[in-house]
């Protein structure tokens, strides 16, 4: 067992005590981890401790009180314990198993949460893309981007400042040119940016003027983008820095957290988060921090309170700070986390309440241990053509997005859904890399469910599969169990639960179905358009090369190949797709 050799390797030693048998006095008073079992021997929750003795007493105890606390023991049947050298090593350990075995009651602080990002990224030529995603490569990463601001119109202005020459992509091969581009693009996402505000102010005019309104929003929306990032600067900084500033209220068995997010000296976004203390305030914020630097940028300096400075071991400065303008944007950060605490708390325990308590009343009525992880599938196509399918997940009842899949598929040549079902399922579970989850639901009845079970057999998986079933009135009201037998659904919150998953595996299903439709109406659409003839379409091909590139030229440059009438046309009706 893979959990055994890990600790062995290591020349750990696993203690093992079961729930109704044990002794406080057979723990040591070590650093180390601690985890909990329930009866079915799966890890349910993973902490870490100075004191290993202290911690253990505390649950015991019942002095650690919180809703999920106690249902976390309720649940447990057994725990065990690893002794380490030192807390650091505890740190390290409990990082890998929580990752390593995603335990139900450690609730991923950054579930399903990706910040957005601009990434500049120098090679043989220049590339600038927006990104959820910091890879551990050279580029240059400007975020986390506030949301609800015009960041994607100032993100296709720098590509079109950087990339675009006449609505073509740029050729120049040279290094040289490229460095170039490379750092107008860092001068202009810093604070030393004023020329580029003036040449899209003079751009902008310049698109209303010739009736290009289209563009000329494009450049309104990225002057406003880079006037809020430079307007939100609260104190005065005298440097370049990234700093991430961290204020921290507790109230009741809870953390508020209001992440601050200062780059290039202005507040450039923020974003709060609840925390549900499980052990202790600081193992709680350590795990928080530790998740949420594995997926975003590492600032230069982070700013906290003296209490949690000590649960950072990453990479930068950590500044506590007593006095000036660093005490000030902790004391702002504070506020924020304090604001309206009481309203916020309310909203998140029901949802929790509700998530929770859907998952546990989904596992009682399927006879099984509450479904950690769920994969529900659905296929979309109009009047079979251009179909695909789709495959969500949730684990802990959450929105897992990174976890998504997409499947353009082939025609069928029998009864259309179940073949779109066999195609989608295979190609799936046909990836190892692809995990299986503790529970599979196909957005269809049993002709669909009996396909996924054919699949899953031939594949040799084992895999727990149910359908839901639509009414007359195409709402769901029951499903398809285990044992295939239809089954009515009575629980409201589970209903709404299922129904809520439905919803998002067809909006994502429609969504890849638009993107095949658009490309595959593109190289015909032109056609269709008033005033646009063979002649038109040619001189068109013959500039742009690429339909394509006739789809993300502005209005402006495609003026320059027809008439302006036939390109707002050719905008408007490509904006409509």
């Amino acid at each position: 067992m893979f959990f055994l050799s890990f600790f062995q390797m290591w020349n750990w030693n696993i203690y093992n005590f079961i729930m109704i048998n044990w002794n406080i006095e057979n723990i040591p008073k070590s650093p180390g981890v601690y985890l909990y079992k329930n009866k079915y021997d799966k890890i349910i929750y993973i902490g870490k401790a100075k004191n290993l003795k202290n911690r253990i007493n505390q649950y015991m105890k019942g002095s650690i009180n919180s809703f999920k606390t106690h249902k976390m023991i309720e649940e447990a049947n057994s725990f065990e314990f690893i002794i380490t050298k030192n807390e650091k090593e505890a740190w390290i350990l409990e990082r890998n198993l929580i990752k390593e075995h995603s335990p139900y009651y450690n609730i991923q602080f950054i579930d399903d949460k990706r910040y957005p990002y601009i990434k500049v990224k120098l090679a043989k030529k220049l590339n600038i893309s927006m990104v959820r995603h910091i890879a551990k490569d050279q580029a240059f990463y400007f975020g986390p981007l506030p949301t609800g601001t015009n960041s994607r119109e100032l993100f296709k202005t720098l590509q079109r400042e950087a990339l675009y020459e006449n609505g073509l992509p740029i050729k120049n091969t040279e290094l040289l040119f490229w460095e170039n581009k490379y750092k107008k693009i860092k001068k202009i996402l810093s604070s030393n940016n004023d020329f580029f505000k003036k040449e899209l102010e003079t751009k902008m005019y310049s698109a209303a003027k010739n009736e290009l309104f289209e563009l000329a929003q494009e450049y309104k929306e990225s002057l406003i983008a880079l006037n809020l990032y430079e307007e939100k600067q609260v104190v005065e900084l005298a440097n370049n820095k990234n700093i991430d500033v961290f204020g921290i209220i507790k109230h009741e068995q809870f953390l508020f957290i209001c992440m601050m997010f200062y780059r290039n000296g202005s507040l450039l976004s923020l974003d709060n988060h609840i925390l549900e203390i499980m052990d202790d305030e600081k193992n709680t914020i350590s795990q928080f921090i530790a998740q949420y630097y594995e997926k975003n940028l590492i600032p230069d300096e982070v700013v906290i309170k003296e209490e949690f400075s000590s649960e950072f071991n990453q990479k930068f400065r950590v500044l506590i700070p007593e006095k000036g303008s660093y005490k000030k944007m902790l004391e702002i950060s504070e506020i924020n986390a304090k604001n309206n605490k009481e309203e916020k708390l309310r909203k998140y325990k029901r949802s929790i309440e509700l998530t929770m308590g859907a998952i546990e009343k989904l596992g009682k009525l399927l006879k099984m241990e509450k479904p950690k992880h769920i994969l529900m599938v659905d296929n979309s196509n109009l009047a079979n053509q251009n179909p695909v399918s789709a495959i969500i997940s949730y684990r802990d009842g959450r929105k897992r997005k990174q976890e998504y899949k997409k499947y353009n598929l082939d025609i069928g040549t029998r009864k259309a859904d179940v073949e779109y079902m066999r195609q989608s399922v295979t190609r799936y579970f046909s990836k190892e890399e692809n995990p299986i989850p503790d529970l599979f639901i196909v957005d269809g009845g049993v002709a669909q469910v009996n396909e996924v079970k054919k699949i899953i057999h031939k594949l040799e998986i084992e895999l727990k599969v149910i359908g839901l079933v639509k009414n007359k009135k195409h709402i769901t009201k029951s499903l398809i169990n285990l044992d295939g037998i239809e089954e009515s659904i009575e629980e409201e919150d589970l209903l709404n639960f299922l129904r809520g998953m439905q919803a998002e595996v067809d909006r994502f299903a429609k969504m890849q179905y638009r993107s095949r439709g658009l490309k595959g109406t593109l190289l015909g659409s032109l056609e269709t358009i008033k005033g646009v003839g063979p002649k038109a379409i040619e001189k068109l091909i013959g500039h742009f090369k690429t339909y394509a590139n006739i789809y993300n030229a502005s209005e402006e440059e495609l003026q320059k190949i027809v008439s302006s009438k036939v390109a707002k046309a050719i905008r408007q009706n490509y904006k409509n797709k």
